[in-house]
């Protein structure tokens, strides 16, 4: 399958997954200068008598993926807050060392979810946690962490930052 050159604003890289209701792409989002995942829905699959259904669907699904608390959401947030998605990207960029990688994800016309993987100290990823969470227009935040033994080789080797 061959994924589309932009979706919007989105500069699509790849294709992250299939399903019945649609298709993730990775992207990047030249605004914040960001990789993001976006889900579309593929109306040319469904037919349009289920085509209601499937929409009303995926609005339940932002939904609940707004309710979740997981390991791996980081935070949602209100996007229209003044400045909050140029604060959140500040705090990636001055804490370059510690962010792997985020994702980006539309729940709706006002809520995103955030997710953050980081690697360094816990105290330094607690740290940045709170500093997150604090900023006004989060809504939800959790933090999750894994620690990996001083003793995994493999952990050596990947680790990008002090433990």
């Amino acid at each position: 399958m061959n994924a589309p050159a932009t979706i919007g604003k989105y500069q699509v890289q790849d294709v992250l997954g299939q399903g019945g209701m649609g298709i993730v792409y990775r992207a990047f989002d030249p605004a914040i200068e960001r990789t993001v995942a976006i889900k579309v829905i593929t109306k040319s699959a469904l037919d349009p008598s289920d085509l209601q259904y499937v929409l009303t669907r995926f609005r339940h699904e932002a939904r609940a993926v707004g309710r979740l608390t997981h390991p791996r959401i980081a935070a949602i947030y209100n996007h229209h807050v003044r400045d909050l998605a140029e604060r959140l990207t500040l705090a990636q960029h001055e804490h370059h060392d510690l962010v792997v990688t985020t994702t980006h994800l539309h729940l709706d016309h006002e809520h995103c979810l955030e997710n953050a993987f980081l690697k360094g100290s816990t105290a330094a990823v607690r740290a940045f946690a709170d500093r997150i969470l604090a900023e006004r227009g989060v809504t939800h935040g959790q933090l999750n962490l894994i620690t990996v033994a001083s003793g995994d080789e493999h952990a050596l080797e990947s680790r990008s930052g002090p433990a």
